[in-house]
């Protein structure tokens, strides 16, 4: 694990969550993206997570471009299961230095074929996941590292003061938001907080919070499309003013 890329990090974690993860890349070895992913399946409760990973963030045009035929390949795969429809994520990792760029955003908001999640790291915050913790990997694991890590009560305070720090811990809670399978452990003999809590203070220290606030009741509300699109060129309106 010394050595490991964020691939290996990647399936690790999943098969340490009893996920089974196979290659996906057999599928169109024609496909350059594919050539780095794989599909993770947890049989009790019938997840499935697409799991890709680029360096080019304009690849990532690709993999929405081709996103039917990855789900009908799935689909093939797995031989027509239903939960396949409803159940199946794509997470997207790229290594990249760029983690506010809209293009990302808008493709979590994508609605077809697969729930999506993009998650960006650096090498250098790689690096210092296994360099620093990687006793504790070898001989506990990916996950319990990642748990201990979300527990420092330091870190985490470091975190809110400067939440632009590129460092271990960011790393780390991006990890835990992008897979929602993962659940942050609770240690009852330090303050416990929550990543929401983290997501609210990045969005306050960039002056985002009451754009969040407004969208999250547009969400919930039960006004109809048009009604909350229109809403929401009056919100960019806003925004483009202030």
């Amino acid at each position: 694990m010394a050595n490991a890329n964020f691939y290996e990090i990647i399936q690790t974690l999943f098969i340490e969550l009893g996920y089974d993860s196979k290659d996906y890349s057999f599928v169109d070895k024609e496909d350059t993206i594919l050539e780095n992913s794989f599909i993770s399946r947890d049989l009790f409760r019938k997840n499935y997570f697409l799991v890709l990973f680029i360096s080019d963030e304009n690849k990532i045009r690709d993999i929405i471009k081709n996103q039917a035929k990855y789900f009908f390949l799935l689909k093939e795969f797995f031989g027509e299961d239903p939960d396949i429809d409803k159940n199946t994520s794509l997470l997207i990792c790229i290594q990249t230095s760029n983690e506010n760029n809209s293009l990302f955003l808008n493709i979590e908001e994508d609605v077809y074929y697969f729930k999506k999640y993009v998650l960006t790291y650096s090498n250098e915050q790689l690096t210092s996941f296994i360099t620093d913790y990687r006793g504790l990997i070898e001989e506990k694991g990916i996950k319990i590292a990642m748990d201990k890590i979300v527990n420092d009560v330091q870190l985490f305070e470091d975190f809110k003061q400067n939440p632009d720090i590129n460092g271990v811990y960011k790393l780390i809670t991006k990890i835990f938001i992008k897979i929602p399978i993962l659940r942050v452990p609770i240690n009852e003999e330090k303050t416990v907080y929550s990543l929401s809590e983290v997501i609210e203070d990045s969005l306050k220290n960039k002056g985002l919070y009451d754009l969040k606030v407004r969208l999250d009741f547009l969400r919930e509300s039960k006004y109809d499309e048009g009604t909350i699109l229109e809403s929401l060129i009056e919100l960019y309106k806003e925004e483009e003013v202030d």
